[in-house]
């Protein structure tokens, strides 16, 4: 059995960053792709990324939101990392998304198990307005793959994101039981040092 893991991969697309939409480029080879891998604290190639992920269960990529070429590796890191899980005998596989809220986690089970249409999950569940080009291409092939697999919810409710921006998180833990569940138990954030460099490169807009 092998050991759970983590492994952050943070993609940076040192050739492409000035222009984050480039939709009209089919595949990847004409990208000059480099992969940070924040175990080695260095820039890999996506073969060594293939090679590092195949040593783990469990895979955290930071993301560009809006960089669709970014979007294009994840769907591979994703498609090449399903197929070498499963073929040594993994027999649950997850993809976690934090563009999806947790309070919709039923509609997502359901489009993924065929209870519903693709038209009632999009209209109901809040997709991202770059979904159809950015997520959707994942979400469909844990779709197709039929193999003990399944989408997760991962994100906070924006309504109740909200409440703790504002500062008034308290309100959260005199909510039921099933609205609680929607965040997290506790919510801990030191201002340590951790703190301080996340905090910044969210005011400038970057991958988190």
């Amino acid at each position: 059995m092998r050991l759970a893991v983590l492994l952050i991969i943070t993609a940076l697309f040192l050739a492409t960053l000035a222009a984050p939409t480039i939709a009209a480029k089919k595949s990847l080879e004409s990208f000059n792709i480099q992969i940070y891998d924040s175990r080695i604290k260095k820039w890999i190639s996506m073969h060594d990324a293939h090679v590092a992920m195949g040593e783990v269960n469990m895979v955290f990529v930071g993301e560009i939101h809006n960089h669709n070429v970014g979007h294009m590796i994840e769907y591979q890191l994703l498609s090449n990392y399903y197929f070498n899980t499963t073929s040594i005998g993994i027999k649950h596989f997850a993809l976690s998304l934090e563009m999806f809220e947790r309070d919709v986690q039923t509609l997502l089970s359901g489009y993924l198990s065929d209870q519903m249409t693709r038209g009632f999950f999009l209209g109901n569940s809040r997709p991202w307005p770059n979904y159809e080009t950015d997520y959707q291409p994942m979400v469909e092939f844990i779709h197709k793959s039929k193999n003990n697999s399944t989408v997760l919810a991962a994100n906070i409710p924006r309504r109740y994101a909200a409440l703790v921006a504002a500062g008034n998180e308290s309100v959260l833990w005199e909510m039921p039981v099933v609205e609680r569940s929607y965040v997290a138990p506790a919510i801990d954030a030191p201002h340590d040092e951790y703190y301080k460099i996340f905090y910044a490169m969210f005011k400038k807009g970057m991958l988190h």
